[in-house]
């Protein structure tokens, strides 16, 4: 299937495709105030109508946001704090979670990060996770 703005696979062309995430951990670096909105924009102008998201880790939330798309929040361990906080800042949208990790990041030639699976199930998994 080929996957393009003018394409059949979005949604409101009768396809799959429900949503397009603007950008993933901005908030990480957030340089420049005017990216995300160009962004944005920029996928509009191309035909792109369906749900905008983006998704960062809890404590850059509001940094890597733009108006006009929702914010989802990124998480190793389930954390009230973190949805709530999710919540406050768009309390008339969904809280959604994008990525749900049970791993650290890697560099090459480093060694492997991996995190305890205490409280991971698949259970977990079913309930909100990838």
């Amino acid at each position: 299937m080929r996957i393009s703005p003018r394409g059949q696979a979005r949604y409101k062309k009768g396809g799959p495709i429900i949503a397009v995430q603007v950008e993933n951990e901005y908030g990480s670096y957030a340089k420049d105030e005017s990216y995300m909105l160009f962004i944005k924009e920029a996928l509009q102008s191309r035909g792109i109508s369906e749900l905008l998201l983006t998704s960062d880790n809890h404590n850059t939330l509001k940094s890597g946001g733009v108006d006009g798309a929702i914010r989802s929040v990124k998480l190793q361990k389930l954390n009230q704090r973190d949805i709530q906080d999710l919540n406050s800042l768009q309390p008339n949208s969904p809280m959604m979670v994008m990525d749900y990790w049970t791993g650290g990041y890697d560099v090459w030639g480093d060694l492997h990060h991996v995190l305890p699976l205490e409280g991971w199930s698949l259970a977990t998994i079913a309930r909100g996770g990838t």
